[in-house]
């Protein structure tokens, strides 16, 4: 079964749900060093290109930069701003999302942005 249908073959039954979330593209975040890319996977293009927003701005920034609490001040207001005035979604709760980030970035920034998801 395929996004709650049930289908039948040869005297057998299936029948399987998924959540709303599950059959929605996931939503794609990028911190690039100059530029967040945001958008919708399977999509051509991302949806938004804006300049990276300082504190996040260079990559040497990034490694440099803040303790976990400092981090969560800057990245809910941001992925909020994402949420509600760039994508027009009340939360990115609603679906899925895959975040690209640079390689060298520290644990901190990770954790900040999985507790403003």
């Amino acid at each position: 079964a395929i996004g709650g249908r049930s289908t039948s073959g040869a005297g057998a039954t299936a029948t399987s749900s998924y959540s709303s979330a599950t059959l929605l593209a996931p939503i794609v975040i990028e911190f690039g060093s100059s530029y967040l890319r945001i958008g919708i996977s399977g999509e051509a293009a991302p949806r938004h290109i804006v300049p990276t927003p300082d504190p996040l701005g260079a990559l040497p920034q990034i490694t440099a930069f803040k303790n976990e609490t400092e981090w969560d001040g800057c990245m809910y207001p941001l992925l909020s701003h994402i949420s509600t005035n760039l994508l027009l979604l009340k939360s990115l709760k609603s679906r899925p999302v895959i975040v690209v980030e640079p390689f060298v970035s520290p644990i901190s920034f990770q954790n900040a942005i999985c507790r403003s998801l």
